[in-house]
């Protein structure tokens, strides 16, 4: 499974949204602009959600 960020509305997605396809779907929309590569930042989707593990100051 392979998580893309969309740069364009394609289908039912919009722009900025996160989905992940197989390998080869993934591929082809980075091949068409349609889409990048994402790598989801683990530290702060914790310090986001109510009860994460960040730390108050």
């Amino acid at each position: 499974m392979t998580q893309v960020k969309f740069l364009k509305n394609c289908g039912a997605y919009t722009i900025g949204d996160v989905a992940g396809f197989e390998a080869a779907k993934a591929e082809l929309l980075i091949e068409r602009n349609i889409a990048e590569k994402h790598t989801p930042e683990r530290g702060k989707a914790a310090a986001s959600k109510p009860g994460g593990n960040a730390s108050v100051n």
